[in-house]
């Protein structure tokens, strides 16, 4: 009977030191955020713009904290306009008429970049950030691609733990990211002269809110544009391809200039 206790607590520490030593190097990554990434945006990676085509209406320059654009529309109210914030983070909620309405909003530069590689982190606690987040340290733009590339499935039950913890990380800044911006019906990289960036959503999915955020050494910018309900104004990709290619830093200090 005893010889019996003693196999069956035997084969019990095998089996709980077996799991113990799979969770420690292939699967607490997985068994820990598996459940959470149930949201089919986390599958989603950055594809080509859905189209390309610029509107050429009749449109309207508008200036705000320094920065200006071009709306392909006419009727702006200026009654609906709205400062929010002080810099370096600062909002403008931008009406029209029709319904339609556009946030833009100011980034000051490269502001996750500084967050996650601190200047006073060591060279070891760099080098380490940098493989961690998989992104060059000075650029926005890398970390926020490198966390969009990420999707679920690259986190096996086999993931080697240091890779998993990478693979983690970025996914759970994925999903932070998403919950943001309302990306169900897909992700598009952005490329302009002088701007590269990301837009959340596909405006002709009859998707309401698109995200457009733009990276730049000199500052980003961020818009979202609001469609008016049941479609009575719909904002298309052309439309929003006349702001994202029109937008421009002017030369003047952020505090001096006003909207137009």
């Amino acid at each position: 009977m005893k010889l019996r206790w003693r196999r069956a607590l035997i084969g019990f520490g095998i089996v709980v030191g077996v799991a113990y030593l799979y969770l420690f190097v292939f699967g607490a990554p997985f068994v820990l955020t598996k459940r959470d990434f149930k949201n089919p945006a986390m599958w989603k990676v950055p594809a080509a713009i859905p189209a390309h085509a610029i509107s050429n209406g009749s449109g309207k320059k508008l200036s705000y904290f320094g920065w200006e654009f071009e709306v392909p529309w006419t009727d702006f109210d200026p009654s609906k306009a709205k400062s929010i914030g002080k810099p370096p983070w600062q909002w403008q909620v931008i009406g029209f008429r029709s319904g339609r309405q556009i946030v833009f909003i100011r980034h000051p530069t490269n502001y996750w970049s500084k967050v996650l590689f601190p200047t006073h982190a060591s060279y070891t606690e760099k080098a380490y950030y940098r493989w961690l987040f998989g992104a060059d340290a000075s650029s926005d733009y890398a970390f926020t691609r490198a966390m969009l590339e990420v999707t679920p499935d690259q986190l096996t039950p086999f993931t080697f733990r240091g890779r998993g913890a990478r693979l983690t990380m970025l996914l759970t800044f994925k999903s932070i990211d998403i919950q943001v911006h309302d990306a169900q019906s897909g992700i598009f990289m952005i490329d302009t002269s002088d701007f590269e960036g990301f837009q959340y959503g596909n405006p002709e999915s009859g998707q309401r809110r698109i995200d457009d955020v733009l990276y730049s050494d000199r500052g980003g910018v961020e818009f979202r544009f609001w469609s008016c309900p049941r479609n009575k104004a719909p904002i298309s990709q052309p439309d929003i391809n006349r702001v994202i290619q029109t937008v421009k830093l002017l030369d003047l200090k952020p505090t001096d200039s006003a909207a137009h």
